[in-house]
């Protein structure tokens, strides 16, 4: 297995080096991947859920600025664990 990792990754080194193919920043190949993974799967908050979202971040700002933010850029990546395996975070659910 290592050997054949080792000689994709020479393929790829090579296929750069002459030009054939760009290399791409994380930020802009993480942006693409999640994008085409929101389109695969769609994870909706319950309006209640999203009215309850509000209040705790108002709450959260409250104790400190920015923690509100913060509380939803967690809540963003929990969509993202869940859009990108959906199976493993509510397979226990017959979902």
């Amino acid at each position: 297995m290592a050997a054949a990792w080792a000689q994709e990754l020479d393929r790829r080194s090579r296929e750069i080096s002459e030009g054939k193919v760009q290399p791409v920043d994380w930020e802009t190949a993480r942006t693409q991947i999640l994008n085409e993974m929101r389109q695969l799967v769609q994870v909706d908050l319950h309006p209640e859920a999203q009215s309850e979202l509000r209040r705790a971040a108002l709450w959260h700002d409250q104790q400190r600025a920015g923690l509100g933010d913060e509380l939803f850029a967690d809540v963003n990546v929990a969509d993202i664990y869940i859009t990108g395996a959906p199976s493993c975070c509510f397979g226990h659910l017959g979902a």
